[in-house]
C-alpha cells in the first residue's frame, strides 16, 4: 500500500507542478496571444490549402484567408486573450490595426529583401516577429484599452 501511495503522491506533485506552470504561462496575455495567433495561422493555412485545391486563384484565396483570419483572430483574442465582449466598433479598430500591420509587413519585407539583401524567407521571419509585437501592442492599446 505504501509503495502505491508514494507513487501517487509523486504523480500528483508532478501533475500539480505542470498545471501550475501552464496556468502561469497562460495567465500572461502575450503567451496566450501567441498561442491564439498560432492556432489562427494554422486554420488559415488549411483554408488556403483547401481553396487552392478548389482551384481558387491564390490571390483571391489569400484575400479570403486574410478576412477570415482577421474575423477569427478578433473573436478569439476578444474572448480568450483580453476577456472582453464582442463589439462592432472594436472589430473595426482590430481590422484597422491588421490593415496597418499588413502595410508595415509589406514595407519591411521590401526593405529587408531589396536593401538589406536578405533571403526572402529570413526577411519574412524577421518581419513576422516585428509585426507580431507591433500587433500585440496596438491591439492592447487601441482595441482593448
Amino acid at each position: 500500500y505504501q509503495k502505491w501511495a508514494g507513487k501517487l503522491r509523486v504523480q500528483k506533485f508532478s501533475s500539480s507542478w505542470q498545471e501550475k506552470l501552464m496556468r502561469n504561462l497562460l495567465s500572461h496575455r502575450i503567451v496566450t496571444y501567441l498561442i491564439i495567433g498560432g492556432v489562427n495561422t494554422l486554420i488559415n493555412l488549411v483554408i488556403f490549402y483547401i481553396l487552392l485545391k478548389l482551384q481558387i486563384n491564390y490571390l483571391i484565396a489569400n484575400l479570403l484567408c486574410f478576412i477570415i483570419g482577421v474575423l477569427l483572430g478578433y473573436i478569439l483574442n476578444t474572448l480568450i486573450v483580453f476577456k472582453s465582449q464582442l463589439h462592432f466598433a472594436a472589430l473595426f479598430k482590430y481590422s484597422s490595426v491588421y490593415l496597418s500591420s499588413m502595410a508595415i509587413n509589406i514595407v519591411l519585407l521590401f526593405l529587408l529583401v531589396h536593401y538589406a539583401e536578405l533571403n526572402k524567407m529570413l526577411a519574412q521571419i524577421i518581419t513576422t516577429a516585428i509585426v507580431t509585437v507591433v500587433n500585440y501592442v496596438l491591439i492592447k492599446k487601441v482595441v482593448f484599452k
